[in-house]
């Protein structure tokens, strides 16, 4: 077994751009990205829930205590206003909301929640602190499942 494991770790990958990279370089980066896709899941149904009780007025903020195996980290979120978003799959009336970090973080996520649909997240966008984005989109409507 630990042969082919070897062997696994020692294919290269075709990415899209053209470039090559080891697959447990991949590995390495997709646990990344899933372990934090953990917080983002349940800070997601957080804000679900207290968005939906309504009581935020523009400009207010929550935060959120998230664990994920170590001290927990504060999240706080500023409810931006309302903003109609055209999406692959329609326009939607949200409300918009941004992360905020600490000061001289350079890292910005912004997110959307759709009122109609029980305020389920229809785009999120994030840049890290080198400067890559990230933008995640609701390409079907829930309505037509």
């Amino acid at each position: 077994i630990a042969a082919d494991i070897a062997r696994i770790d020692a294919i290269t990958a075709a990415l899209p751009d053209g470039s090559l990279q080891k697959l447990d370089e991949l590995k390495r980066e997709l646990a990344a990205v899933t372990k934090e896709a953990r917080p983002l899941k349940k800070r997601q149904l957080a804000l679900r829930r207290d968005i939906s009780r309504g009581g935020l007025a523009i400009g207010d903020s929550v935060e959120y205590a998230i664990t994920d195996g170590g001290e927990p980290k504060i999240y706080t979120i500023e409810l931006r206003g309302a903003e109609s978003v055209e999406l692959p799959c329609g326009i939607f009336e949200t409300v918009m909301l941004e992360r905020i970090f600490e000061d001289g973080d350079t890292r910005k996520t912004r997110i959307w929640l759709a009122p109609e649909f029980d305020y389920m997240l229809v785009r999120l966008e994030a840049v890290d602190d080198s400067g890559k984005a990230l933008r995640l989109e609701l390409l079907e409507r829930p309505d037509a499942v």
